[in-house]
């Protein structure tokens, strides 16, 4: 009597797994439960709705130039502050680096977007 109720159970529990694996949503094309809009907008500090100014837009720009310097230069020595060169001096560092980092156009620009807004002195205009 135990052996058979102990049997119909696994048998019970197998063809519900197979069953539920049957009906996930990647394996039957359907389109898998994805993050609501509000879950993203809460874990990266964007409401619903918001729209993104020009200065929030170059703030992104400018961190993420920021973390492609430490990341890049990093992989082979120490990520360069800013500071360490005169601004100058920085197109040809890149020209010579930017190849060996494999960075993009786009990306080396963020980059020298970056060091400039560091460099450069604030615009007494802005304030």
């Amino acid at each position: 009597m135990l052996m058979s109720t102990l049997r119909r159970f696994l048998l019970s529990a197998i063809v519900m797994s197979i069953v539920t694996i049957g009906t996930a949503p990647a394996c039957n094309n359907q389109e898998p439960n994805l993050p609501s809009e509000g879950w993203f907008h809460r874990h990266h500090d964007q409401k619903p709705g918001d729209v993104k100014t020009p200065e929030a837009l170059k703030k992104i720009r400018l961190q993420q130039g920021k973390a492609l310097l430490e990341a890049r230069c990093s992989m082979c020595h120490d990520a360069p502050a800013p500071s360490e060169r005169p601004l100058e001096e920085w197109p040809a560092v890149m020209s010579s680096m930017a190849p060996r980092a494999d960075l993009s156009e786009e990306e080396s620009r963020m980059i020298m977007d970056y060091i400039d807004s560091v460099l450069q002195p604030a615009d007494p205009r802005r304030r």
